[in-house]
């Protein structure tokens, strides 16, 4: 018979570092723990591009980090992900602007990358780690009015036609504050773990475990706020979001 969850480790005190996060902070934490994510239970196009002797050492880090989270939370360090992504990593921790020059180099190596590997693979990356950025031919001839004109028009028939929903705002003092009084942070660990465990955290005990002096229906809460936040979160989508944001500041 499965034994039920064990939560004895957990402490919300070891998460009270949190009530003075910046957004910088916010990405650390949260980059680390969607890279958890990837790498516990990695998927096919995942092991196909890395090799499987690379997926099985990135899923062995991702366990070390995920038991050091179990008393130290607030981690300060990146999960080692590797040359090759680390190649992809901004200098200093700035990221390009959204809109930039390609370098010959740049279009080499994507070419070169793409004729390896198969279309599921390449859905995999466009989906996970937004590699590939569109590109477009700009007419240098034409005004900054027109070009400002049709590149709107043109970003907004993408946008529909990809069906990629984007932030329309950066995020603020609003959303962090938002996310510790959720308490995101410790509600995204306590699932992981779970799930590295192969059991079940029902949002009854995350209710409990989390709002445990709120005279609320803690479950509901969990249900309709807290879990749809910590999944948008834990996306590659929302931290590439932040990484740019973080290149604006």
């Amino acid at each position: 018979m499965e034994t039920e969850f064990d939560m004895s480790w957990f402490n919300l005190t070891n998460y009270e570092p949190v009530q003075n996060f910046n957004i910088k902070d916010w990405h650390l934490q949260l980059r680390l723990r969607l890279d958890i994510n990837m790498f516990l239970r990695p998927t096919v196009p995942m092991v196909k591009i890395m090799g499987e002797g690379a997926a099985i050492t990135e899923h062995a880090k991702a366990r070390v980090n995920l038991s050091l989270i179990k008393t130290h939370p607030i981690l300060r360090r990146r999960l080692p992900l590797g040359d090759a992504r680390e190649s992809w990593q901004p200098i200093k921790g700035l990221q390009p602007p959204s809109i930039r020059d390609i370098t010959s180099n740049e279009m080499e190596l994507e070419n070169d990358f793409i004729s390896t590997i198969g279309e599921e693979e390449l859905n995999f990356f466009n989906e996970f780690n937004g590699l590939f950025g569109a590109k477009i031919y700009v007419d240098l001839n034409a005004t900054d009015n027109q070009l400002k004109a049709d590149f709107n028009s043109w970003l907004k028939a993408k946008r529909k036609a990809t069906e990629r929903n984007v932030r329309k705002r950066g995020f603020t003092e609003i959303d962090f504050n938002k996310w510790k009084t959720y308490k995101i942070l410790p509600y995204i660990d306590l699932i992981l773990i779970s799930h590295s465990q192969g059991k079940t955290l029902t949002q009854s005990q995350a209710g409990d475990l989390l709002f445990l002096n709120e005279t609320i229906d803690r479950a509901e809460k969990i249900r309709k706020t807290i879990k749809p936040l910590a999944e948008e979160l834990l996306t590659t989508k929302t931290i590439c979001a932040i990484e740019r944001q973080i290149g604006e500041v």
